[in-house]
């Protein structure tokens, strides 16, 4: 059996969702406070070997903040150093909400979820509580100007 391993050496890729919150029309989005960092941001996280990265991108949405969502779009594509030192590459998505109750499971490393305006988000960076920064911030703004990319532009042969 093959197995993987992950070092600071290695590009890990993510996947980020903006989901706005009630509904496609929301000015808020779902945000969450990882416990780790007492950091907000999008929900998000590694892809697994293998895995779809948009069902990657559902997966993460549903552990971390107990929603079901389908992604509807690509916002864009992120490449950052994370806050540890690791390259990451993000994909970015807008996730339309279907059912369920934001907040946490206690089954992920989440603190709180909720539903934050671009405002507060740009405040939150600036007490440096959002993770990575423009990288929480910018999905956002490509989302409210209608910066899309058709879901299928990244193509999985899995």
């Amino acid at each position: 059996m093959q197995s993987f391993y992950m070092d600071d050496n290695h590009i890990k890729i993510t996947a980020s969702v903006v989901v706005p919150f009630p509904s496609i029309f929301s000015k808020k989005f779902i945000y969450v406070l990882n416990k780790k960092d007492g950091k907000w941001g999008l929900p998000a996280g590694k892809i697994k070997p293998f895995e779809r990265i948009d069902l990657g991108g559902e997966r993460e949405t549903l552990e971390e903040a107990n929603i079901h969502i389908v992604l509807k779009k690509l916002l864009g594509i992120s490449y950052f150093k994370s806050e540890r030192g690791s390259s990451v590459i993000s994909f970015n998505y807008w996730g339309e909400y279907i059912e369920g109750i934001p907040g946490h499971n206690g089954k992920e490393n989440i603190q709180e979820v909720k539903a934050l305006s671009l405002d507060e988000i740009v405040d939150f960076a600036s007490k440096k509580i959002i993770r990575a920064g423009q990288v929480n911030i910018d999905p956002i703004r490509d989302y409210l100007s209608g910066n899309f990319m058709p879901k299928n532009s990244i193509r999985n042969y899995n």
